[in-house]
């Protein structure tokens, strides 16, 4: 299963994917680093060396042979996208060929303060004057890009006030990835409750065994051993008519639109 972090820059793809794959033992990457490792260069060096529009060309190319390298995988994938990965027509029917695609939002407000946090001023929003100037541009090129995180975005998750351990566990829930835990818990409990089941029908079985073998060398056996009997036989069918409908429980199916988080929207 492959699922794409996509959204605006600041609004936590990357730390909150980071956590994801901390939280639940899946593998995850960083589209920037998988084009700053074929380039050699850092995402603002390149930009500001060869522009935005070849930063989009190498972009499409990271992504075209990550998504080719995953054919043959079976584990989860998570990836975490550039905030500008939606704005090429062929990224986008990539993203929503080869996976789930989880937007993360947040206002402007909440982008600017992790902006700033996360050091220098990201590339796209260099020559700006102050503060009032970048929410200005932020909701610009957020408006401009609407329109194709939600063409893109299968379910979408709002990330203000959260934390990413939080944001994580929100995205865990809307992709349905089962951590470590769970994917080796949920067996052992299954083989425990088989062989419980099996003790018991063995035991029973022994039961009416040991009864017949005694019946047979007992000429009143009828008088007997007819309490043994019944009590054998009545906790044989006791068992198989638990063990018929444990097995022939209905199950309650999670289906993408059945199930609504109130900070989860699904598009």
């Amino acid at each position: 299963m492959n699922i794409f972090l996509i959204g605006f820059m600041g609004t936590g793809k990357s730390a909150a994917g980071s956590e994801t794959a901390r939280l639940t033992g899946c593998k995850w990457y960083d589209l920037d680093e998988l084009i700053e490792d074929r380039t050699g260069m850092s995402v603002p060096d390149y930009m500001h060396a060869y522009g935005e529009e070849s930063f989009r060309d190498r972009e499409f190319e990271a992504l075209s042979a990550f998504l080719k390298d995953l054919s043959d995988q079976k584990e989860t994938v998570l990836l975490s996208c550039g905030g500008g990965v939606v704005l090429r027509k062929e990224n986008r029917e990539l993203l929503k060929q080869n996976g789930s695609v989880i937007r993360l939002t947040a206002s402007p407000e909440t982008v600017l303060k992790r902006i700033k946090a996360d050091g220098p001023v990201r590339p796209l929003l260099q020559g700006t004057q102050n503060e009032e100037e970048l929410l200005q541009h932020i909701r610009n090129m957020e408006r401009e890009r609407e329109q194709y995180y939600a063409q893109t975005a299968d379910m979408t998750i709002e990330t203000d006030g959260k934390k990413a351990s939080e944001t994580a566990e929100l995205i865990r829930k809307a992709a349905g990835i089962c951590d470590d835990l769970q994917r080796y818990v949920f067996p052992a409990v299954i083989v425990k409750v088989i062989g419980q089941i099996l003790r018991y029908h063995f035991l029973a079985l022994i039961d009416i065994h040991d009864y017949f073998r005694q019946a047979f060398r007992i000429d009143e056996f009828l008088v007997a051993n007819q309490k043994q009997f019944m009590y054998a036989a009545g906790k044989y069918i006791e068992c198989a008519y638990l063990t018929v409908n444990f097995f022939q429980k209905p199950r309650i199916k999670k289906s993408a639109g059945a199930v609504t988080f109130t900070h989860i929207s699904q598009n």
